[in-house]
């Protein structure tokens, strides 16, 4: 399995959040169908995972950087998931490898805790992490450039997966 992202911006990036809960922030990751939305740079790897896991911290830590072609408004990061099953056998919400027929999955939405703009020719670099704790699994995310936000969802305070 592979995850990949790519920066998402407006107009309906911003839009369909919406209002967060009070206590949360921009820190939940939200599963979006991405129809009305501006890609804003091309989709990097993330983080791989080979099944059964040949050990048992699947933690993992990437910085990425985004070229920008154009000036951009940048509300969050789009997730895609990509399954290799067998050798020649594989299915993906990435749009560059599409599986046709997957009406069922969608991309995963890690939203910026408020907009960054990055300049044509500057780059957008964000740090992700996915974190690991007995009986859970969360991701954080944070930018790092142009602009600096902090760590979203530490410790999965907001959102994580129970084990």
């Amino acid at each position: 399995r592979a995850n990949t992202g790519a920066p998402a911006g407006p107009p309906a990036v911003g839009a369909c959040v919406g209002a967060p809960p009070p206590d949360r922030g921009l820190e939940t990751p939200f599963v979006v169908k991405l129809h009305n939305h501006a890609p804003l740079s091309a989709v990097l790897p993330v983080f791989a995972f080979e099944h059964p896991a040949a050990d048992e911290c699947l933690e993992r830590s990437i910085v990425l950087d985004f070229p920008f072609a154009v000036d951009a408004t940048v509300h969050g990061l789009a997730g895609y998931f990509e399954a290799q099953l067998f050798d020649d056998v594989m299915i993906s919400i990435n749009p560059a490898t599409f599986s046709d027929g997957m009406f069922s999955w969608f991309p995963l939405l890690l939203p910026f805790s408020r907009p960054v703009h990055v300049a044509a020719g500057a780059s957008l670099s964000v740090q992700l992490w996915r974190r690991c704790a007995p009986d859970r699994a969360w991701y954080e995310w944070a930018v790092l450039a142009p602009d600096v936000l902090p760590i979203h969802n530490p410790g999965g305070r907001s959102c994580a997966m129970r084990l």
